[in-house]
């Protein structure tokens, strides 16, 4: 019984400490209502992440992201600047964030050793209607013939301890450069983008759109996107596995397997991954287990080594 309980929380550790995802519900917002000023005057504090806003009394305008909970989808211009096209957040929710991208917003997370795992992001009503229909500023994307190969694009960075990280992401929020013009889309849906996996171990993140309507003064396509679920994780190493009891895994990243080292045979060894199932397990009598990890997807997984009566958790990294 005693193991049994000592398992349930560690499993408890891993889904709500380990990976935590902010939603934006908690900040009360209600429709008609955003929030487009942080309390401090820099950035609003979410779950574990930081999302920077710049505020201007004077004129009532802002940049980087406010936070929001509009359901308008009908209703073009910059007066409906706070509605995601979607009529909600992810999943249905009734909040999001919502960027108004001038010049760069940021998002970072706020607990050392957490990085950034996944997102969503989404279209502004704001911009989507732009595109769809066009402006008094802006152009109907693909023209009046549809052909004209137009986009707007999504370009993330992902920076780890203020170092940038080589890869980015780019996503298209809208794409009409395709030969056959029933492929082109504006998107309205919601989309989860997998940052782990595709730009790496990045605590904080810049967000930079760019699109084919350029005029004298920059872009015209409105510099709006919408994000939700920001799910972060927090990166184990070595020294999360207590070496007074001579419990060793590496490498750690890894892209093919792990050994786990014990001075005795460790009791259980068991790996699960973020949604908590068990992808391994082991009860050797052996002090050095080779654990293959190359058949299972990258991202982060949980080993549990259950050793001389006590529990120690630590983090994988799979490349």
């Amino acid at each position: 019984m005693k193991h049994l309980y000592t398992t349930c929380f560690a499993l408890l550790f891993i889904t709500s400490l380990f990976s935590q995802t902010e939603d934006f519900e908690s900040f009360g917002v209600t429709d008609g209502n955003p929030l487009n000023q942080a309390d401090n005057g820099v950035s609003f504090e979410g779950n574990n992440i930081l999302l920077y806003n710049n505020y201007n009394p004077d004129w009532d305008s802002w940049d980087g992201f406010a936070i929001s909970a509009d359901t308008d989808v009908t209703t073009p211009g910059f007066g409906n600047q706070y509605s995601c096209i979607a009529g909600a957040g992810n999943d249905g929710s009734q909040s999001y964030a919502v960027s108004f991208a001038s010049p760069t917003p940021s998002i970072e997370t706020i607990q050392d050793g957490t990085i950034i795992q996944q997102i969503a992001i989404n279209n502004s009503t704001y911009a989507y209607l732009s595109m769809l229909d066009g402006d008094n500023y802006a152009k109907k994307f693909g023209g009046l013939t549809g052909d004209d190969p137009d986009y707007f694009l999504l370009t993330i960075k992902g920076y780890r301890d203020g170092e940038l990280l080589p890869d980015t992401l780019d996503h298209y929020l809208a794409d009409f450069r395709f030969e056959d013009n029933s492929q082109d889309y504006i998107q309205s849906d919601w989309v989860i983008l997998d940052i782990l996996q595709t730009i790496g171990q990045a605590d904080n993140l810049t967000f930079e759109l760019s699109s084919t309507d350029v005029g004298v003064f920059g872009m015209n396509t409105p510099a709006y996107f919408c994000l939700d679920d920001v799910s972060t994780t927090v990166v184990g190493n070595t020294a999360d596995i207590s070496t007074s009891v001579e419990i060793k895994v590496g490498p750690n990243p890894t892209q093919d397997y792990i050994i786990l080292t014990t001075q005795q045979p460790a009791d259980a060894v068991t790996l699960y991954d973020l949604q908590g199932n068990v992808r391994y397990r082991s009860e050797s009598d052996r002090t050095t287990q080779i654990i293959d990890l190359s058949v299972y997807a990258s991202g982060i997984y949980t080993i549990l080594v259950s050793y001389e009566g006590t529990d120690y958790l630590q983090q994988i990294i799979k490349l």
